[in-house]
């Protein structure tokens, strides 16, 4: 089939801000990543970005420098990444040495206490003899592969017709992390509609031919310090967001066992659409691709976001009605209360529907659910 015509793209987006390397413009970003993500989400994380801001403010060259030569060779394109990568370094650190670390109370603790963060206290924990924290700025990209976010895949599944192994699934996961979304059918469903209270229906006992994760940088959630990083990525006190990784990354460990156990590929995104090309091409004639990424865009560079958009898109309409889905949960707006939009892109007609689901938390377990868009999604995704 051939290519749909550019036009059947939706609306391209604005252009992003051009991203940020090394330390430039860090203070502008520690300033909106407090106000705009932190300013009543957490009480700690909120207060040790105001220190930071702080410590930057009053003539901290010194401390800025450091941070330049972390990230000399790295760049940056969404003002959020490097405010979240200073906290969770600062965690794990934390979480690695123990009660003696300088603000194991407030990163470390099961209950944070916010009070132990001081100029004093940060500005210890970023001394230049703090080398783990360190070296994980440097290395590290902050992962949370948190599995409430499997509901981009659980829900569409549903309405694709895979639950009970009825369908064929090919699944993948972009920006996959440690890939622990692909074995999310095995841990418990957490999810509701805002308006109802009813259950969002979850695909389960799936036949997966395939479940794929693709990142350029994945993480082994049978390697030790991999595991202390995804937790270090979750903010300190949500035990329940805890809980959850270490039955995930459990459910992983026991899955890797099996023949079908899920497999983690080191990919670029751009490279992604042409790669599950061949695994449609290899799949049963009748198996539904279903790819999803979860708060994945904010960290490619410009140009890598739109080849891989456009070769997704592309991919979509490039096979009949209801083979293919491509859905993404991404920020839409940081402020609000529901600030993730889950969207699912289809082939119609001629071209490519990109339909509305509903709205969530990063983190999501209540959907303000779209009537109109879910209604439309279940007519594109009949095969005929």
């Amino acid at each position: 089939m051939a290519r749909i015509p550019r036009a059947a793209h939706p609306a391209k987006s604005v252009a992003p801000p051009a991203a940020r390397t090394g330390a430039d413009g860090l203070l502008e970003d520690l300033k909106a990543a407090r106000r705009d993500l932190l300013y009543a989400r957490h009480d700690t994380y909120h207060r040790l970005l105001g220190t930071l801001i702080g410590l930057l403010s009053a003539e901290g060259d010194a401390l800025l420098s450091n941070f330049d030569r972390a990230w000399r060779t790295r760049s940056f394109p969404t003002f959020y990444e490097r405010p979240l990568l200073i906290l969770a370094a600062l965690r794990a650190d934390a979480l690695q040495e123990g009660t003696s670390h300088p603000l194991h109370a407030a990163l470390g603790a099961a209950t944070p206490d916010p009070n132990v963060v001081t100029p004093e206290s940060v500005a210890t924990s970023l001394g230049r003899d703090r080398l783990g924290a360190w070296s994980t700025m440097t290395t590290r990209r902050v992962q949370t592969n948190d599995t409430s976010r499997a509901i981009a895949w659980l829900w569409p599944a549903f309405l694709a017709g895979c639950n009970g192994g009825e369908r064929p699934l090919a699944l993948a996961d972009i920006g996959a992390s440690a890939g622990l979304n692909l074995i999310a059918d095995h841990l418990p469903p957490i999810w509701s509609d805002a308006a109802t209270g009813k259950e969002i229906p979850c695909a389960t006992r799936v036949n997966a031919v395939a479940r794929i994760g693709f990142d350029s940088r994945p993480l082994n959630p049978e390697v030790d310090d991999d595991v202390l990083w995804l937790r270090a990525c979750i903010w300190p006190g949500d035990t329940e967001r805890l809980a959850r990784l270490e039955a995930a990354v459990g459910a992983m460990r026991s899955a890797a066992t099996r023949p079908s156990r899920p497999l983690l590929e080191r990919l670029t995104a751009s490279l992604v659409p042409d790669r599950l090309e061949a695994l449609i091409a290899s799949a049963p004639a009748d198996t539904f691709l279903l790819a999803y990424q979860t708060l994945v865009a904010g960290y490619l560079e410009p140009t890598e976001r739109e080849s891989y958009r456009r070769g997704m898109l592309d991919l979509v309409g490039r096979h009949v009605v209801g083979r293919t889905m491509w859905v993404e949960l991404e920020l839409d707006d940081a402020r609000r209360r529901l600030p993730a939009v889950l969207t699912a892109h289809v082939r119609a007609g001629d071209g490519v529907r990109s339909l509305r689901m509903g709205r969530s938390s990063q983190h999501p377990a209540e959907i303000e659910v779209d009537v109109a868009g879910v209604a439309e999604l279940r007519r594109h995704l009949r095969v005929g």
